[in-house]
């Protein structure tokens, strides 16, 4: 930054002219000084639409609508203590948790909806970031081989991994597949 002040006062450029733009190879909005990339908080958004509509439209839901549920959200709000003891339980739990919500809804049509995890995003440069103080085991995607395989004891290390959080998708996609 030094440098580039000396280099406009030398041209006659005011610094209030030069501190309009970027001052390094990425925006702050981007990137954290250190050329990390920068992690947004999603609920901020969500809060602020939160703010903005007026509780008599909040609390009355079209007859049309369409609601869309975050399969991940779900399985996340299920309570540790009440996570079973096999996959083919687990499977039954969270179905029984998704029906429950769409029963309720109210809505026309409910949609389930996963994340992608590709493996160059700015939620896996952070994982990468903290793995370098977690050993390596903990990160490893764990297959679903059958219903009776037992759930992992350490849950939310085992849901840390996104190849993990794919793989369940789809266990849990084949078990209702059957059902």
């Amino acid at each position: 930054m030094a440098r580039l002040v000396v280099i406009g006062r030398e041209r006659g450029i005011k610094i209030e002219d030069i501190l309009v733009y970027t001052l390094g190879p990425t925006p702050l909005s981007l990137a954290c000084p250190d050329g990390g990339l920068m992690k947004t908080h999603k609920a901020n958004v969500l809060h602020y639409l939160e703010d903005k509509t007026p509780s008599s439209v909040a609390s009355r839901v079209p007859p049309n609508s369409v609601w869309i549920l975050d399969a991940m959200a779900i399985l996340q709000s299920i309570n540790l203590r009440e996570i079973p003891k096999t996959f083919g339980e687990l499977a039954t739990l969270y179905l029984k948790k998704v029906e429950k919500i769409a029963r309720e809804s109210s809505a026309k049509t409910v949609h389930l909806v996963t994340d992608q995890y590709p493996t160059v995003s700015i939620k896996n440069a952070k994982s990468d970031h903290r793995s370098k103080v977690q050993s390596a085991s903990q990160l490893r995607a764990i297959e679903i081989f059958s219903q009776c395989q037992k759930v992992p004891a350490q849950w939310r290390k085992y849901l840390s991994c996104g190849k993990t959080k794919e793989l369940l998708t789809e266990f849990f996609y084949q078990i209702m597949g059957t059902r």
